[in-house]
């Protein structure tokens, strides 16, 4: 285990590709990293009945754009939901952040 102290000097690349696990995908224009089953199912469920709660359409910075043909949706947290407060938990964990 890496202390606690040595953590802050190591970038967050770096810090992430030390998890079991996590996997760089090769593409030259991108840096794209996963880790698989990095939520379980309970806490996935939880997040997506959240966000099926919380969704409306994107905003746009177009002030004349027609709102009819837009596809986008998006659900900001409120970050008092016990399943976004673990999430950020486990991000913060895996960044060193």
């Amino acid at each position: 285990m890496v202390s606690r102290e040595a953590l802050v000097l190591i970038p967050v690349l770096d810090h992430i590709l030390m998890r079991p696990g996590v996997q760089r995908l090769p593409t030259p224009k991108v840096q794209i990293l996963q880790c698989r089953e990095f939520l379980d199912d309970a806490l996935c469920k939880e997040l997506i009945r959240i966000i099926d709660q919380g969704r409306q359409p994107s905003e746009t910075i177009d002030p004349v754009a027609d709102t009819s043909i837009r596809t986008s949706e998006t659900c900001d947290f409120t970050g008092k939901e016990p399943p976004v407060r673990a999430l950020d938990a486990m991000l913060s964990e895996i960044s060193g952040i």
